[in-house]
């Protein structure tokens, strides 16, 4: 059995082909990293878990490496303070956070959840003290 094929259908083959290689290399040309600062990408996702995140005040915010990674990558944490309030619309005063922080070689920065003192996990409210004399110092 054979198959017939004209030259109408090889050219449309051909155009498609084309089409889908210039689409490639025109989307690879346009496509940028999104370069951020940690710090500030930190004070939004850290507002974001808290009951009024436009009233959040920060301080004490720092950068501590801790190790590079075996693909040569860089581990750290940011730690700082956030000013809170309840539910309530009281005043709840400053709260410790701690962001960990991965800048691989090539490519983007990593940023994990962010642990709160006194947020919604009891057990990691109780151990805040003993991770933060780990991490947040040098």
């Amino acid at each position: 059995m054979r198959i017939k094929l004209d030259k109408t259908w090889i050219g449309w083959c051909l155009i498609a082909l084309f089409l889908m290689i210039s689409s490639f290399l025109f989307g690879v040309s346009v496509t940028q990293k999104i370069n951020f600062d940690p710090i500030e990408q930190t004070k939004i996702n850290v507002s974001n878990l808290l009951d009024y995140p436009k009233a959040a005040e920060f301080k004490n915010m720092e950068y501590f490496y801790n190790k590079k990674t075996p693909n040569g990558g860089e581990l750290g944490y940011i730690c700082g303070e956030v000013f809170t309030f309840n539910r309530d619309i009281l005043p709840d005063g400053f709260k410790r956070f701690i962001v960990k922080v991965y800048t691989p070689p090539k490519g983007l920065i990593l940023l994990s959840f962010p642990i709160i003192e006194d947020a919604e996990d009891a057990l990691l409210s109780e151990k805040i003290d003993s991770i933060w004399m780990m991490l947040c110092h040098n």
